[in-house]
């Protein structure tokens, strides 16, 4: 009787130890689910990773770009402002030159009128004489 007893242990053993066995391949296949699962996930994350920093490049390139046309932008303005500054001094300078001008034709038509004036009385003098 006690080798019956001893011999169903036996068989009982190896039953839990055959149930453990394929609970073990079962716990094992799903840790090798979980690892691809996991070097999957580290993949995509690389390729977030990667794909980021390409956009922070072209973001700092396209910031570099903007600061370029921004700095020639404001060159061009100031070179639009002198030239401004330039055409308005012209300007100022003819408009002198036109008030000179002006001032010279009243003083040549004073004279004209004075020159004319003095033949007047030259020639009312001679008649006289």
């Amino acid at each position: 009787e006690r080798a019956a007893g001893l011999s169903e242990r036996l068989a009982d053993s190896e039953s839990a130890a055959a149930a453990s066995a394929a609970e073990l391949r079962a716990l094992r296949c799903e840790l090798a689910d979980m690892e691809q699962s996991l070097a999957a996930s580290d993949a995509r994350a690389l390729a977030i990773v990667d794909q980021l920093s390409r956009s922070e490049s072209g973001v700092a390139a396209l910031d570099a770009e903007l600061s370029e046309h921004r700095s020639k932008h404001e060159q061009r303005e100031r070179e639009i402002r002198a030239e401004f500054d330039e055409m308005r001094r012209h300007l100022a300078k003819s408009e002198q030159v036109a008030a000179d001008a002006q001032g010279m034709q009243l003083a040549l038509a004073n004279a004209e009128a004075s020159a004319s004036s003095a033949e007047e009385r030259l020639c009312a003098y001679r008649g006289e004489l």
